[in-house]
C-alpha cells in the first residue's frame, strides 16, 4: 500500500514556495562544540529521553537571550541556532547577541545543567550496585565531566525569506551566502566560546560592541581561498 509520502498523488509537488522576499540582513550561527560526543555522554549515563531534554532546554533559551537582546527571527538547526538580524546597525547588534548566548551559556545553562554532563559512575570499572568502589579501581576509565562550549559564525548580506508549505505543515526558510558563511564561521575557531565574522563584517560594526571582545586576526581556507577573519572572546565582567 502506497503512503501518504511516496503514493502517485503526494508525490509530484510535495513541496510548494509560497511568497519570498530578500533583504540586507547579519547572520548570527550559534553552533554546540562536540555535540556529537555530549549527546552519546548523556545517553549512556542518563538515557536517550535526557539528552532530548538538555538540547531543548539550551536550543529554547539560547532563542530566548538572543530575542531579548534585539528584534530577530530565530530558529533552530539542528543542534544549533540560527537568527537572522534586519535594520540599521545590525551587525553590531548580532555581535551583542552573539555576547548574550555565550554568557547564557557560562553562567547559566552549564552550572544548570552540570549534573548532566558529569559522570555517574556507571562507566567505571570500580562501580558496584551497592554504591561502593574499589580504590585501586576507581579511577580506571573514569568520565571527565564534559564542557559544553560553543562557537559562534556573524556574516552580513544578502538573504531570501521563502515559505514553504507541504502536506505537513508550513515552514520558513532563510538562505542566502552569509548564512553558509556564518555557519562554517562557528565550526572554524578553536577557541571556545568565541565569535568569528569576516574582516569585511567586522569593520562594519561600531567600536563600542567590539570593545566588549578580545580581538584575535586569523585566516580561513573556503573554496580554496584564504579569506581574513576576526575572532573574539567575551571579555569577563
Amino acid at each position: 500500500m502506497p503512503t501518504a509520502v511516496h503514493g502517485p498523488d503526494t508525490g509530484e509537488h510535495l513541496f510548494r514556495a509560497g511568497q519570498f522576499r530578500q533583504f540586507d540582513g547579519t547572520a548570527l550561527f550559534i553552533d554546540v562544540r562536540r555535540s556529537s560526543q555530549i549527546v552519546r555522554h548523556i545517553e549512556k549515563h542518563y538515557g536517550p529521553g535526557s539528552a532530548a531534554g538538555f538540547f531543548m532546554r539550551y536550543l529554547t533559551g539560547c532563542m530566548e537571550v538572543i530575542s531579548s537582546q534585539t528584534e530577530a527571527k530565530c530558529q533552530p538547526s539542528g543542534d544549533a541556532v540560527l537568527a537572522v538580524i534586519e535594520g540599521e546597525d545590525r551587525v553590531s547588534r548580532a555581535i551583542k547577541a552573539a555576547q548574550a548566548a555565550i554568557r547564557f551559556v557560562e553562567t547559566t545553562f552549564e552550572p544548570e545543567n552540570l549534573e548532566l554532563l558529569s559522570c555517574n559512575g556507571r562507566c567505571r570499572r570500580g562501580y558496584h550496585r551497592n554504591g561502593g568502589y574499589h580504590r585501586s579501581q576507581s579511577h580506571r576509565n573514569s568520565c571527565r565531566t564534559m564542557r559544553f562550549e560553543v562557537g559562534v559564525g556573524v556574516d552580513d548580506g544578502i538573504i531570501t525569506e521563502s515559505n514553504l508549505t507541504s502536506n505537513y505543515g508550513d515552514s520558513q526558510e532563510l538562505v542566502g551566502s552569509c548564512v553558509s558563511l556564518a555557519a562554517k564561521l562557528s565550526g572554524r575557531t578553536q577557541l571556545a566560546n568565541a565569535v568569528a565574522l569576516t574582516k569585511k563584517t567586522y569593520s562594519k560594526a561600531n567600536r563600542k560592541e567590539l570593545r566588549e571582545y578580545r580581538w584575535h586576526h586569523g585566516l580561513m581556507k573556503l573554496g580554496g581561498r584564504r579569506m581574513s577573519i576576526r575572532v573574539g572572546q567575551p571579555r569577563q565582567p
